[in-house]
């Protein structure tokens, strides 16, 4: 049987296709995703691409794929909604310029009537009451040039609305050439660009704290009437449709969020004369946010440490963003997983004029003009710290300021101060854990449901509070009185000791610090393991393994402190067991 031959058992329209020499030549689909209908002359949209597969590098007026446009959300308003592709900034809520998001999809090979797409969209459904999306063609009238037809060449099959796929069926008839581009479009009549009405879709972001998500749009499936796969009609990549962006974020550097960089201010409790535990030392190295490098100007103790990030509200760079209202909180849960004692408070300041810094070392506050406290639940400046987490919130507008609920891009300066009262000794060796959010007033009559952004997805430490005095690592000890640790003091004032137990049976939260007696000016006191374990197993209430390591803290310089670890063996004799330090003098 000839070719000839074989060929006419075909359907015509298939045939002529094959022997047209351009089906099934390309390798993929594409999915042009832009904004507004306008991106396209009827010139480009009639235009028929060329490419056997995608390249996304042209512009509106020639024949090459526009780059992907996909239009842009925040995050916060995407957990479950309604989105108008037709209207994606959302105008009447926003006050941002009308915008829509156009879908033109571009098989490189023929496509025979009787075909059937499969068009899926993944993290989303469609929201189409007329409940069917067509595939509209534009080209240019033969009879009247210049001028330009909109034809349906293929129309959804079956439900659509509340779906994520949908089965497109070319119809009889029609062959779909290569590089023609298809608006998808709920009117099958459109007579200019305009009257194209792009479907809406549903969003459903259900995962917290999982910025980036996106809506994206694929051709899973594209098959003859006989079965047959049209690989030029199948895509091989999802495009994005709808990208979800965060909004509100903390940054300790502009436009770098704090899950890409953890910055902790790190200070020390000065244990030495004349402040015995009642201030921090005022320079804890170069490049601490604070205090400043060199500390403050005509102060000599330093009653707090300052750890600076940026709130930012992403507005101006969003196409759909959630306008700042008064009734808006700006959350923040804080513990700290060891206590502070009762010298610490913590407060927060926010800088009203998009400056740098909240700080200025040349003030008597300390504080940059137009810098601000800002109040715990709105109804004190300085707030508790505690092991378990204690949620508090801000006024959005203290925050961000009123002028700023019009909407608009925003860096505000915003610090945490934690602060001693200057008169009871402050405890040390712990941090300050902070978790900030936003809690948003639905206003906007249901249009959105809103993320819980009560949960941060930012968690960050601010603080590490340790102490200027000598530090003792006793790498073993045993469950025994004839097992001991003597401390020397050297210094000409008494120094407080405690120290921190870490046993191989440890568990989550088992972590003290254990406070011991005081060892006098210019004295040694022995500590034995066996009472310091039965003091660490009083404290998480269960047996140690007997056999643990421990770390001696002392509130005294560390060079007039020294330790040596002792183990009684029978015969009268003393084993002496390593003891590391950090001391400068040698060992």
């Amino acid at each position: 049987m000839s070719k000839q031959m074989k060929f006419g058992l075909l359907p015509a329209a298939i045939a002529g296709a094959l022997l047209s020499g351009n089906a099934f030549a390309g390798t993929e689909a594409c999915i042009e995703i832009s904004k507004t209908t306008a991106s396209y002359t009827e010139l480009a949209a009639a235009d028929l691409y060329e490419g056997s597969a995608c390249s996304y590098t042209g512009t509106s007026t020639d024949k090459d794929l526009l780059p992907n446009n996909s239009a842009k959300i925040a995050y916060e308003l995407t957990k479950v909604a309604d989105y108008d592709l037709e209207d994606i900034t959302k105008t009447a809520y926003t006050g941002k310029a009308s915008d829509d998001l156009s879908i033109v999809y571009v098989p490189t090979t023929d496509v025979p009537p009787a075909a059937r797409l499969t068009f899926k969209l993944n993290n989303a459904t469609f929201a189409v009451d007329e409940n069917i999306i067509h595939l509209v063609k534009v080209e240019e009238d033969s009879q009247n040039p210049g001028s330009y037809i909109y034809t349906a060449v293929a129309s959804s099959d079956g439900q659509v609305d509340g779906e994520s796929t949908a089965l497109f069926m070319v119809k009889s008839g029609v062959t779909v050439g290569a590089g023609t581009r298809l608006f998808l479009s709920t009117s099958n009549q459109p007579t200019a660009l305009t009257g194209i009405t792009t479907p809406g879709i549903h969003l459903e972001f259900t995962e917290e704290c999982t910025v980036d998500q996106k809506v994206t749009l694929e051709v899973i499936d594209a098959k003859t009437d006989f079965g047959f796969v049209i690989a030029g009609a199948k895509t091989q990549a999802a495009s994005d449709l709808v990208v979800a962006e965060r909004q509100y974020q903390l940054a300790v550097e502009k436009n770098l969020p704090v899950g890409q960089l953890t910055l902790t201010v790190e200070a020390d409790v000065n244990a030495e004369d004349p402040s015995q535990r009642k201030f921090f030392l005022t320079n804890t190295g170069a490049g601490e946010l604070a205090p400043p490098a060199g500390g403050w100007d005509n102060q000599t103790t330093a009653k707090s440490v300052v750890w600076e990030a940026y709130f930012q509200n992403n507005f101006n760079s969003l196409d759909l963003a959630h306008v700042l209202r008064p009734e808006d909180k700006v959350l923040l849960d804080t513990n700290s997983p060891k206590y502070t004692g009762t010298a610490i408070t913590l407060g927060a300041l926010t800088q009203m004029t998009n400056a740098t810094t909240a700080l200025d070392k040349m003030t008597n506050s300390h504080l940059a003009a137009n810098t601000n406290h800002v109040d715990f639940n709105e109804t004190t400046e300085w707030a508790t710290l505690n092991s378990s987490l204690t949620s508090y919130h801000f006024d959005a507008e203290e925050v961000f300021g009123p002028t700023d609920l019009t909407g608009a891009d925003t860096d505000r300066a915003l610090a945490l101060v934690l602060a001693t009262n200057g008169t009871t000794p402050m405890n040390f060796g712990y941090s300050v854990d902070a978790k900030f959010g936003m809690d948003l007033a639905d206003v906007t009559g249901g249009l959105f449901t809103y993320h819980d952004t009560a949960t941060s997805c930012n968690p960050t430490t601010p603080f590490a509070i340790d102490v200027n005095g000598a530090v003792l690592k006793v790498p073993y000890a045993y469950n025994t009185d004839k097992n001991w640790v003597r401390i020397t003091n050297e210094h000409d004032t008494e120094a407080e000791v405690t120290v921190e137990v870490f046993d191989e049976n440890d568990a989550a939260g088992d972590k003290r610090i254990l406070t011991l007696a005081k060892i006098g000016a210019d004295d040694s006191t022995v500590y034995k393991a066996d009472a310091i374990i039965a003091l660490y197993e009083a404290e998480i209430g269960r047996a140690s393994s007997n056999r643990v390591s421990m770390t001696f803290t002392v509130t005294a310089p560390k060079d007039t402190v020294h330790g040596v670890s002792v183990q009684a063996i029978p015969g009268g004799v003393d084993r002496v067991l390593p003891v590391l330090d950090q001391n400068n003098w040698n060992q």
